[in-house]
C-alpha cells in the first residue's frame, strides 16, 4: 500500500500543484481584480464647533469633495456605488497651517473585501471672524391649490432667523426660505418647514457655510374659497352744466373674490363709485376693486384674480336743445280743488328743451308730460310754473303761464 502511494510521488506533487494554478487562473479570469474611480464624493465636517466655539467661521478653500479609487473583484467593485462612501474630514485634527486630512469609509457591506486609496487627501480652510445676521422668512409656496381655492396669506412664527457664517460667505446671503408644499390644499393649516438659506443668484447655500438660529419653522397658510362676482360701475355727482354721462364703459366686468364660505353667500356683486362732478370731457380712471370690497364686506374679503383693477372709461357729452311748440292743450292742470275750473292763457308759442342727442331726436311736446300745479288755488287769476313729468336727463325751458280758476257754472233746469 505504501509503496502505491509513494509510486511516482513527483508527477503526482507536480499534479496537485498545476491543478491550483489552474483554479487560480481561472477565478481570476472569471473574476479579475479591477481599479474603479468615483469622482466627487463629498467631505462631511466632523466637530467644526472647535471653531465656532472660538468666535470663528470658516471657508472651505479646497476639498469639499474627493476623488478616490477602489481596488477590488469585479463582481464586487461593480457593485458599488458613490452612495456606498462616506468621506469625512474631523476638525479636531486640524494642523496649524488650517489642514485637515480626509478619510473615505466604504458602507457596503463587502468593505473589507475593498481597498480604497484618496486622490486628495486634505480639506484647506480659512478662518474668518463670524458674523450673526437677521432675516424675514419668505415663504415659497409649492404646488397648486385645489381648484376654487385661493390662498389669501402666510405667516411663520418666529419671522426673523438669526444666521451665522463668515463675515465673506455672510455677504452672499440674500435671503432666509420656507418652502411649503400647497398641492390640492382646500382648507386653512399649518406645517412645518425647512429654512434654506439662498444667495443673489438663486443658488441654496450649505448649511456647513451659514448655519442657522433654527432649521425648521412652523408655517401657517390661510386659504379661502373662491367665487366668480359681477362688477357694476356707478357714477356720482353731476358733470358740467350743460353735460351728461352719456355711457360707462369698463373691464373686466367680473371679478374672482376669495372669503370664508358664508360672506361669499352675500356679495353678488362689487358696486364701485366714479365720480362725475365738474366733468366736460371723457374719464378714463383705473379703480382698485379690492378697496371697495373691503370696505363694504370687510378686510377678510380678497380679489383671487391676477389684479384687482378696473379700468373704465366715462362718456362725457354736451347736451343739445331742441325747440317744440306749445298751446294750452299741451298743459295739463293738476290738484285743482272740486267745484273749480280754470282756463289757461299766455302760453309761450314753444318750450327750449336740451339734454342727450339720442333723447332729442324723436321727442314729442305730448312726450314732456307737461303740468302745472293748482293745490290752494281759489278763484282768481294766477301765474304759474310750466313743470314736466317726463322721465331721462331732460332740462327743459318754459315761461310761466296764467290761469283762470273760477267755479263751475251751473244752470238751471225747468220743473
Amino acid at each position: 500500500m505504501k509503496e502505491r502511494l509513494t509510486h511516482n510521488l513527483g508527477l503526482k506533487i507536480l499534479s496537485i500543484v498545476l491543478a491550483a494554478f489552474t483554479w487560480f487562473l481561472i477565478m481570476n479570469v472569471a473574476d479579475p481584480v479591477v481599479t474603479q474611480t468615483f469622482n466627487n464624493i463629498p467631505v462631511q465636517i466632523l466637530n467644526d464647533n472647535v471653531l465656532t466655539n472660538r468666535g470663528y467661521q470658516y471657508t472651505i478653500e479646497s476639498g469639499d469633495k474627493v476623488d478616490i479609487k477602489v481596488k477590488g473583484k469585479r463582481s464586487i467593485v461593480d457593485t458599488l456605488t458613490e452612495n456606498d462612501f462616506i468621506a469625512t474630514a474631523d476638525f479636531n485634527s486640524l494642523t496649524a497651517l488650517f489642514m485637515a486630512s480626509i478619510t473615505v469609509e466604504c458602507t457596503s457591506e463587502h468593505a473589507s473585501e475593498v481597498a480604497i486609496s484618496i486622490k486628495n487627501e486634505t480639506m484647506a480652510v480659512k478662518l474668518e471672524d463670524q458674523e450673526n445676521k437677521s432675516f424675514n422668512v419668505r415663504i415659497v409656496l409649492n404646488g397648486e391649490l385645489k381648484p376654487g381655492y385661493y390662498c389669501y396669506d402666510t405667516s411663520c412664527s418666529p419671522q426673523l432667523i438669526t444666521a451665522t457664517a463668515s463675515v465673506t460667505q455672510m455677504q452672499s446671503v440674500k435671503e432666509i426660505v420656507a418652502i411649503v408644499d400647497v398641492s390640492d390644499a382646500s382648507a386653512t393649516f399649518t406645517a412645518d418647514c425647512e429654512l434654506v438659506a439662498y444667495d443673489f443668484q438663486g443658488n441654496e447655500i450649505d448649511s456647513q457655510k451659514v448655519s442657522l438660529s433654527q432649521t425648521t419653522v412652523p408655517v401657517t397658510v390661510g386659504i379661502y374659497p373662491t367665487k366668480i362676482v359681477d362688477i357694476r360701475i356707478t357714477t356720482t355727482e353731476e358733470p358740467a352744466d350743460g353735460y351728461y354721462v352719456e355711457k360707462t364703459e369698463y373691464a373686466p366686468q367680473n371679478i374672482v373674490i376669495a372669503a370664508d364660505e358664508s360672506a361669499l353667500k352675500n356679495i353678488t356683486e362689487i358696486e364701485i363709485p366714479c365720480s362725475v362732478a365738474g366733468a366736460s370731457s371723457n374719464i378714463e380712471v383705473r379703480l382698485d376693486a379690492e378697496d371697495y370690497l373691503h370696505e363694504h364686506y370687510g378686510v377678510d374679503c380678497f380679489i383671487a384674480d391676477a389684479s384687482s383693477y378696473i379700468s373704465a372709461v366715462v362718456t362725457i357729452s354736451p347736451k343739445v336743445e331742441k325747440t317744440l311748440e306749445l298751446n294750452e292743450s299741451s298743459i295739463l292742470p293738476m290738484n285743482l280743488a272740486d267745484g273749480l275750473e280754470c282756463v289757461i292763457y299766455s302760453v309761450g308759442s314753444t318750450v327750449t328743451v336740451k339734454g342727450p342727442a339720442a333723447e332729442l331726436e324723436k321727442l314729442t311736446v305730448e312726450d314732456l308730460k307737461l303740468f302745472i300745479d293748482l293745490t290752494g288755488c281759489i278763484s282768481g287769476t294766477y301765474s304759474r310754473q310750466v313743470k314736466s313729468r317726463a322721465e331721462g336727463n331732460l332740462e327743459f325751458r318754459a315761461n310761466d303761464v296764467m290761469v283762470r280758476i273760477s267755479e263751475v257754472s251751473t244752470e238751471s233746469n225747468p220743473e
